[in-house]
């Protein structure tokens, strides 16, 4: 008996999610289409997953230097059959004509992982893909990832190249990579000093307090730390600007703890961020794919010292939201 491949042509090609969901960064778009004359004998029949694309950027302008978290470098694709890796290739920076021959009958599932440093291509099981994925690797990298629904394929008739079956009856399937990280920033710090002697009021450090380091899928893991720049590593942008996963841990909830001086004296402010329970939308704590920037006041009247804080949410489409914070005490 001769047996004929099934070519299924899926195209994977990387657009700027305009109009996306706030945690929504690019999407990956899979067209599928069945191909060949089969008998109903053909157990070993196969089809071939095809993947092709393009790199894109968001178009958007944006107050913020966003550049690592609207564009990747590069991309792992996994294809997943029920709870093993069929196929996985690190590095697809262009995602020209990927092609893997899978079998018609069985479930599959795409992963696609983007920047990334990690290895998936010795990986065997959808447990070790997961639990990378989340991981403390690559906190600083802006990882994204997405994964397509699950999908089979039956014998039918089709077609014998990719490029006939590029042509036949074509589903799509979407794949949104999201981020996976928030970012917290302190943008600016003002003083001024209204009344008594002259003092110069001059920040020292800024610290992330219970900065998230760990995070798996469908879990609540976490591992906290807290991570200080001093005066000597401020940034020109911002002064400081840290990366963690999110938290809605309320005994360990992430602030931003502000040292500064005036005169001789040293003051010390600590501020949790997106605090639950305050007045408009938005207000869960840190979340992923959002980017919380705070914009610092110091007035000196005397020997009193007051310290206000606006923290401004900037969601995946730049939608902004304005927060007073308040002190932890």
């Amino acid at each position: 008996m001769r047996f004929l491949n099934v070519l299924l042509a899926v195209s994977l090609f990387l657009v700027a999610a305009v109009s996306c969901s706030m945690e929504d960064d690019m999407l990956i778009v899979a067209s599928t289409s069945e191909a060949a004359t089969v008998s109903a004998d053909d157990t070993q029949l196969y089809v071939s997953f095809n993947v092709s694309g393009e790199m894109a950027t968001r178009a958007s302008s944006s107050s913020w230097d966003g550049e690592k978290m609207d564009t990747f470098e590069n991309a792992s694709v996994v294809v997943l059959e029920g709870n093993n890796v069929f196929f996985a290739k690190d590095n697809v920076t262009n995602f020209n004509e990927l092609n893997v021959l899978v079998k018609t009958g069985r479930t599959y599932q795409v992963y696609v992982i983007a920047n990334t440093t990690i290895s998936f291509a010795s990986m065997t099981t959808k447990d070790q893909v997961e639990d990378v994925v989340y991981g403390a690797a690559d906190l600083s990298n802006m990882v994204k990832f997405g994964k397509s629904k699950e999908f089979s394929f039956n014998k039918g008739q089709g077609f014998e190249t990719i490029a006939d079956a590029k042509n036949g009856n074509v589903e799509t399937i979407a794949i949104v990579l999201k981020q996976l990280t928030a970012q917290v920033e302190l943008v600016e710090f003002n003083s001024t000093i209204t009344e008594g002697k002259e003092a110069t009021v001059a920040l020292t450090s800024v610290e992330l307090v219970n900065k998230n380091t760990t995070r798996k899928l469908n879990e609540t893991v976490s591992s906290f730390t807290n991570e200080v720049v001093t005066a000597d590593d401020f940034g020109k942008d911002a002064y400081a600007s840290f990366v963690t996963y999110p938290n809605a841990d309320t005994s360990n909830l992430t602030s931003l703890k502000l040292t500064f001086n005036v005169g001789e004296r040293e003051e010390v402010r600590t501020y949790t961020i997106n605090p639950n329970g305050l007045a408009g939308i938005g207000h869960n704590y840190v979340e992923a794919g959002n980017i919380y920037q705070l914009y610092v006041s110091v007035k000196v009247v005397g020997d009193k010292v007051e310290c206000s804080v606006k923290c401004y949410t900037l969601d995946w489409q730049y939608n902004e939201f304005e927060t007073t914070l308040v002190e932890v005490q």
